[in-house]
């Protein structure tokens, strides 16, 4: 423990968050998923169409087209597989790392949060519920601070893209 349980676990927590951004940033290239989508939502508005006709030119076509949608998610999960590999490599080790060092630590929370009710069972309805907690073990902690910081980040680098945008912007038209 360098400082107490709450300050180390949202330390690693965000040490584990920049290491999450980094590997989906270099694993899996956003934008050229996002055209990916878009393609396919085109091939699949095609794929519609040429369902209802029964000539042969249409089901070669169609035919082009499934094979090119299979070959396009075939490397959307080789992207994916990658992430999921990469962060297995970095999560794991930190995860028990974290496990083995606060097993014992009970973390006040700066705000009580809810959460499932104790003792909940996805296959029991009645002990589903949710109940409000001022403290939780290092897990709860980690997820709670991985999420925030996840989402502060999230903000900031979109606050960011959009401020160099506009920027780009202003210097095409000044420009």
């Amino acid at each position: 423990m360098l400082l107490n349980a709450m300050a180390d676990i949202a330390l690693i927590s965000l040490v584990l968050t920049i290491a999450s951004q980094f590997i989906q940033e270099k694993f899996m290239k956003k934008e050229e998923m996002k055209r990916h989508q878009e393609t396919m939502k085109a091939n699949q508005k095609r794929m519609q169409e040429l369902m209802k006709r029964t000539d042969e030119k249409s089901k070669n076509e169609l035919d082009a087209l499934q094979k090119e949608m299979m070959e396009g998610m075939q490397k959307m999960l080789s992207g994916s597989t990658k992430v999921m590999m990469a962060s297995f490599v970095v999560f794991v080790p930190a995860l028990w790392a974290l496990s083995a060092w606060y097993e014992k630590a009970i973390i006040s929370l700066p705000i009580p949060l809810p959460w499932l009710k104790e003792g909940f069972d996805l296959f029991s309805i009645g002990t589903w519920g949710v109940q409000v907690y001022s403290q939780t073990n290092w897990f709860g902690w980690y997820f709670v601070s991985y999420l925030a910081i996840m989402v502060i980040m999230n903000l900031t680098k979109d606050a960011w893209k959009k401020l160099i945008l506009r920027k780009n912007e202003q210097g095409v038209v000044n420009g």
